[in-house]
């Protein structure tokens, strides 16, 4: 051997003004053994991806991926979660910001990674956002970890980037004092 190529079945489909007709489901027969391989491997990494994962809390202020923040922990609990995050999340727990409105911990988090850490000092980078799919768990008397559910990029993000671009010179010309 060498590496079988794969050809499509003919008529998987054809695409007339825009839409798709003729769709055929491909039978298993028709694809070679590695293609089902690749199949059920990608329909499991699926199936991980829309799975919950549990993390320790930390509540410290409303974070974004790729935000990197320096931290000292100065109680015991603090570094116990340190410590557990090394050793059993991969360096891993989630960041919570509180609602000044209710005084309550926002529902959406990032999953950060320690980066850093040294002594009480701590180095964290964002890394995924994600909302509690359930309530959170005291571990051990010391801190909170809770099952959460990844919230994937979506198009509103773009959207809300173009906004934002169009509401900073409205901003600039109210706090320039338009007066009024």
């Amino acid at each position: 051997g060498g590496v079988q190529a794969y050809h499509a079945p003919a008529a998987l489909s054809v695409q007339t003004g825009g839409r798709l007709r003729g769709v055929r489901m491909s039978a298993a027969s028709d694809l070679p053994d590695d293609s089902l391989d690749m199949r059920v491997l990608s329909q499991r990494i699926s199936e991980i991806r829309s799975m919950g994962t549990t993390l320790p809390i930390l509540v410290l202020d409303a974070m974004l991926p790729r935000q990197r923040i320096s931290i000292s922990m100065d109680d015991e609990a603090g570094l116990q979660l340190v410590k557990d995050s090394l050793a059993e999340f991969d360096g891993c727990l989630g960041v919570h910001g509180i609602d000044p409105q209710s005084g309550g911990v926002l529902p959406y988090g990032c999953m950060v990674k320690i980066v850093e850490h040294s002594g009480r000092n701590v180095c964290i980078v964002g890394e995924r956002r994600y909302v509690l799919s359930a309530r959170p768990v005291l571990h051990d008397d010391t801190y909170y970890t809770s099952e959460v559910e990844w919230v994937e990029r979506d198009e509103g993000e773009a959207a809300d980037v173009t906004v934002g671009k169009e509401l900073e010179p409205l901003v600039e010309q109210w706090m320039g004092g338009g007066g009024g």
